[in-house]
């Protein structure tokens, strides 16, 4: 827990323990952090109202959505201290989730109709990925190997897991 915290939460781990979230400080003070060999670092990327973080890989990139001032929510890349914003043409809504070690990054985003769609961004590249028949689609984590984790709501509005391998 954060020293003088009403409460910690951890969003993402890697393989050397690094741990990403976010803690609630005295005054109501919402803060993203990077805990890494017992040293807290604070995270906030620029021109945001307020910070998530949700994935962090073995070489301490960091993902997540920030809240900016025209009140829209975007993905962020973080390494080596340089803050890049994700977006996608179209969106009203964008979220990155997780990240592997070889940097591919998923998230979702909303598209203008209101609909879910989950992405994944590798080498400067973002592909779109669908359920088939799903009415809304959100990846939330990708491993090593590139097969991807998330859940979808069908045409009846019930959730479900999905895993698509191999990206």
């Amino acid at each position: 827990m954060f020293p003088g915290a009403f409460f910690t939460d951890a969003s993402g781990i890697n393989d050397a323990g690094d741990i990403v979230g976010a803690t609630l400080l005295p005054g109501g003070d919402l803060r993203v952090f990077l805990l890494s060999k017992g040293t807290f670092t604070m995270i906030e990327a620029p021109g945001s109202i307020i910070t998530f973080t949700s994935g962090v890989s073995n070489s301490r990139k960091i993902v997540g959505t920030y809240l900016d001032f025209s009140v829209e929510f975007r993905g962020f890349f973080l390494a080596s201290g340089v803050f890049t914003t994700i977006d996608v043409a179209g969106a009203t809504r964008v979220e990155a989730d997780g990240i592997n070690s070889a940097g591919q990054i998923v998230g979702n985003y909303d598209d203008a109709g209101g609909v879910g769609h989950s992405f994944v961004l590798a080498n400067g590249v973002l592909t779109t990925i669908d359920v088939p028949g799903s009415t809304n689609t959100y990846a939330t984590g990708i491993n090593t190997r590139g097969d991807i984790v998330g859940s979808y709501t069908d045409s009846a509005g019930m959730f479900h897991g999905f895993l698509a391998q191999g990206f």
